[in-house]
């Protein structure tokens, strides 16, 4: 009897474990984000149809640029209206924006960093250019830097000190990849993880560089996905410019799967 009770309380503990494990991997088999089903979409007007990166602000707006026009312009996700514009420099072909306390940084696509205070902007040459395609760009406010990441080239990342302004000689993670075309970066708030936004999906490397998962992007939803950022919760926004429809910021919740 005592055998009988022992072995029934061992397969108990071994089933109940079997099932946590299953559970545990079921968790970490599911997505942050369901990039099919958007929380919200925002059909943006005429003048930011060539969108080309977005910032989220924590009075619920998000800063966007588009590739033709040196202004910044501001969002408001309650009204679905843009409040007004920012400008930061001539015509020219930018690509990413990120905000630094009150202070803008803006990329432009030969390697080029604006600097936009709230009186004057200031601009930093990089060792890239236009060979490199430079799209991607945000604030890492855990190391207290940007990075910028290449298009083309090695499909490179890079750190730009806010100390000196320089770029880092050696890239933090790169990877050689026909499908990687990487149009923009930003850092999960819940995770550190890197999000890179490409062409038909989004590459989620670590805190360290390692390619953990890639998350497909629906052709119906993203024509041409150019932009991503996160509120603080985990909530991601996504923007398209515009092709033979309007241009768009879609909003998903976001689900804390296996973290």
């Amino acid at each position: 009897m005592h055998n009988s009770l022992f072995f029934g309380i061992l397969a108990f503990a071994l089933f109940s474990c079997m099932g946590k494990a299953e559970k545990q991997k079921e968790a970490e088999n599911k997505n942050s984000y369901d990039l099919s089903k958007p929380q919200k979409v925002y059909e943006l007007s005429k003048e930011l149809k060539e969108i080309s990166g977005i910032e989220y602000m924590p009075d619920n707006s998000i800063a966007c640029i588009q590739d033709e026009d040196g202004e910044i312009f501001i969002y408001n996700l309650s009204t679905s209206q843009i409040d007004r514009s920012i400008p930061f420099a001539e015509k020219g072909d930018y690509e990413e924006i990120a905000k630094v306390g009150e202070d803008f940084f803006v990329l432009r696509s030969d390697g080029t960093v604006f600097h936009k205070q709230p009186n004057q902007t200031k601009t930093y040459d990089t060792p890239l250019s236009d060979k490199d395609d430079t799209e991607s760009l945000c604030f890492d406010k855990y190391n207290d830097r940007l990075i910028i990441g290449s298009k083309k080239g090695h499909k490179s990342f890079y750190a730009f000190s806010l100390e000196n302004f320089s770029l880092a000689k050696a890239p933090l993670f790169s990877i050689n990849d026909k499908k990687f075309n990487p149009t923009a970066v930003e850092i999960h708030p819940q995770t550190q993880e890197f999000y890179v936004l490409s062409k038909e999906r989004i590459f989620i490397f670590s805190k360290e560089g390692t390619l953990k998962e890639q998350l497909d992007l629906d052709p119906s939803l993203f024509s041409q996905a150019e932009g991503i950022s996160f509120k603080e919760d985990g909530t991601l926004f996504i923007s398209n410019e515009a092709n033979d429809a309007k241009a768009t910021i879609l909003e998903f919740n976001y689900h804390s799967y296996g973290h």
